[in-house]
């Protein structure tokens, strides 16, 4: 299998590489400017013609407003201003048909916590949704939003418990789990597989066994599960098919150890939730490992993992280096990155076309001076006569700015990534940047 796979890949790389396209680089520019009003937390999404959706919150207490801008090069096709006070922590999801799902919190300390919701169709209509209040338990750290082909799900914490709601079709909404009391929701991951359910795994603040919770509503029962490790590991969630009829849950992890880290993954059938197996995966042998964020996409009949660690086989005392593993049975990791001794953060995985599911990955590296971000890309390319990873440089800031929020996502031959350039405390600007043939492997930036 993992020779078809590469065969696949090298043809379509000669293919296209032979096209006669040549690297266009373009350095991402602000969106908007917006005076002295700050820009933060921002979402993106991108619908099938490769129109980037974005969402964010700019100002700060009462006087925050929530964006959206549905926009493919330059200027916004689409400009919807939601004013808001406090809030935060927006989310955008976009369907097949081109209408984006934004969701958000509203966080008032002196009040119980609000989620919001509006639709804003391609079309540029609105339907707004009254937002509506949980109890006093409630974070305002938990809501996010999902979209698969033309279905939406939004997830959100609310009164000890976990809920979901089916935004888009026929209407659904239910509860996944119980948090114990002193606990609340953090680093929520979804996935949707190709019956349109939905998956969720979750940690909890509070939790001292550093557990990793999973539910679903594909079953009424038999679903819910845990993955406990000591101190607080890093994971990811995915759905793909390794076989036309075997559509799989995976979930890959940190294994979490002092002195060396192991990476595994557990797999289950999506159906009803049977069949669980797990795998660690094969790192250097004879190095020690320290593994920080870890991202993983099925692609075709493969699982893709990426993560950011460092081993004792190489220099340095910070998990700074970009691996990836193809997860092909005794295949070891492979090094993206250069070692350069500067940390990396805020990794992203993305697949690429519809037709190979390609890997794109993005993440941020601490410049050589100041508080610099640098914004990096890494795809499948034809180096020499083997199949690697390329890596390429998007952004270096012009400033000495602080650059975080970073967010990427992808639909079908288009990838697009956004940043926040943080100028000062009251001052800061969305950088998005796009792909439009990601696919070949040249990948020419686009600017907007």
């Amino acid at each position: 299998m993992k020779k078809s796979f590469l065969i696949i890949v090298l043809a379509s790389i000669i293919a296209f590489s032979v096209s006669g396209c040549k690297q266009q680089f373009f350095p991402p520019l602000p969106l908007v400017s917006s005076g002295s009003s700050a820009a933060i937390s921002p979402a993106l999404a991108v619908d099938p013609e490769g129109y980037k959706h974005i969402v964010w919150v700019e100002g700060s207490g009462s006087n925050t407003q929530v964006i959206y801008w549905k926009t493919w090069f330059n200027v916004p096709v689409i400009t919807r201003v939601k004013a808001s006070p406090n809030s935060v922590k927006p989310d955008i999801a976009v369907t097949d048909d081109g209408d984006a799902y934004v969701v958000w919190s509203v966080l008032d300390s002196s009040n119980p916590t609000q989620y919001c919701y509006r639709l804003i169709r391609h079309t540029g209509e609105v339907l707004d949704n009254p937002c509506f209040q949980c109890g006093s338990s409630s974070t305002g750290n938990g809501i996010q939003v999902i979209a698969r082909a033309n279905v939406a799900y939004a997830v959100y914490e609310c009164s000890n418990h976990l809920h979901y709601v089916k935004l888009s079709g026929e209407s659904e909404q239910g509860v996944l789990e119980y948090f114990p009391p002193g606990r609340t929701l953090k680093n929520m991951r979804l996935a949707i597989d190709s019956n349109a359910k939905l998956h969720v795994a979750w940690m909890e603040n509070g939790d001292t066994n550093g557990c990793i919770f999973y539910d679903s509503n594909a079953q009424d029962h038999g679903y819910f599960r845990t993955f406990c490790n000591p101190d607080h590991a890093s994971y990811a969630i995915t759905t793909f098919s390794p076989s036309s009829s075997n559509e799989r849950i995976y979930l890959s992890k940190q294994i979490d150890d002092v002195n060396n880290d192991t990476l595994r993954y557990y797999h289950w059938l999506a159906s009803d939730g049977s069949d669980q197996r797990d795998v660690d995966v094969p790192l250097w042998t004879g190095c020690n490992w320290s593994i920080q964020e870890i991202q993983s996409l099925g692609l075709s009949s493969i699982l893709f993992i990426a993560f950011i660690g460092r081993s004792s086989c190489s220099s340095g005392t910070i998990p700074q280096e970009v691996y990836y593993y193809n997860g092909y049975g005794n295949n070891q990791v492979n090094q993206i990155s250069e070692i350069d001794f500067y940390p990396k953060q805020d990794l992203h995985l993305v697949s690429a076309s519809d037709t190979l599911n390609l890997p794109v990955l993005g993440w941020s590296r601490k410049g050589t001076s100041g508080n610099n971000q640098e914004m990096y890309a890494a795809w499948l390319s034809l180096i020499g006569s083997e199949v690697a990873m390329k890596v390429t440089q998007i952004f270096t800031p012009y400033a000495d700015v602080v650059s975080s929020g970073t967010d990427m996502a992808s639909n079908g031959d288009w990838v697009a990534g956004v940043w926040t350039s943080q100028l000062s405390s009251t001052n800061s600007r969305i950088v998005p940047w796009l792909s439009g043939n990601s696919y070949n492997a040249s990948l020419p930036l686009i600017r907007k």
